[in-house]
């Protein structure tokens, strides 16, 4: 193929139309929306292009296309495969070293150092309550108490100074701001839970949060820890005196 031909073939670039065939984009007007010229046009078929020869190029184009497709799914899939790879190395790894009832604190929104007002509102001060597992697409994670999915291992810490002890599984520091979640959380556990009430002041305003009923109701206040145990009771550690 001459060179002289080459260079029409690239000057005489084509498309394909929505019903079928092909345009050139050369020879075609730019604003000619119900008008196209026929591709391999006139100076193709002048300079020797024959109809074997468009549909050579049109099945190489093709082929080119279908080539880098499967090119690119292999690569998606090669990277999914290493991600499942890590993710199952890593949870196989987390189980071997830690067992169930392991203290971590756990940050099921996000980590501190991305957001720390977030995260505080979410920490968790628990334990494990599942070996680690993998997700559809590899994310390692585990399940602890006080938080019903899996967390990311990514955000599950080890808690060497943590305040629980044995039989006792979950910690949770009472404020103002975490009351109401905490709350929720043990209607959706069918645990009665309601705000204590006291006078500040000369007015009634809730103080804390009453857990249970009858003999088995405590009462934290905030700034407490409520501690709650594998056997599902709860108790309160008070705040230290300032």
């Amino acid at each position: 193929m001459s060179d002289t031909r080459d260079d029409l073939l690239k000057l005489h670039d084509w498309d394909e139309l929505i019903f079928g065939g092909f345009y050139c984009l050369h020879c075609t007007p730019d604003d000619a929306w119900d008008y196209s010229v026929a591709w391999p046009c006139q100076p193709l078929l002048d300079a020797g292009v024959t109809l074997d020869d468009a549909r050579e190029i049109v099945t190489q184009h093709r082929d080119e296309i279908e080539a880098k497709h499967q090119a690119r799914a292999a690569e998606i899939k090669a990277k999914k495969d290493e991600e499942e790879r890590k993710g199952q190395q890593a949870a196989e790894d987390f189980n071997v070293r830690y067992p169930i009832g392991t203290r971590v604190v756990a940050y099921p929104s996000c980590r501190p150092e991305y957001d720390a007002a977030d995260a505080a509102r979410t920490r968790l001060v628990t334990t494990t309550r599942t070996p680690a597992w993998t997700l559809g697409h590899g994310a390692p994670v585990v399940s602890v108490h006080g938080y019903a999915g899996g967390i990311s291992l990514e955000h599950v810490d080890l808690d060497p100074n943590s305040p629980l002890g044995d039989g006792e599984i979950l910690a949770h520091t009472l404020t103002v701001d975490n009351l109401t979640r905490f709350d929720d959380w043990l209607d959706a556990l069918g645990i009665y839970a309601k705000g204590y009430w006291e006078d500040v002041d000369g007015k009634l305003a809730v103080t804390g949060l009453r857990i249970g009923s009858g003999e088995d109701r405590v009462v934290a206040k905030y700034g407490d820890t409520i501690i709650r145990r594998a056997d599902g009771s709860f108790y309160v550690r008070q705040a230290a005196a300032s």
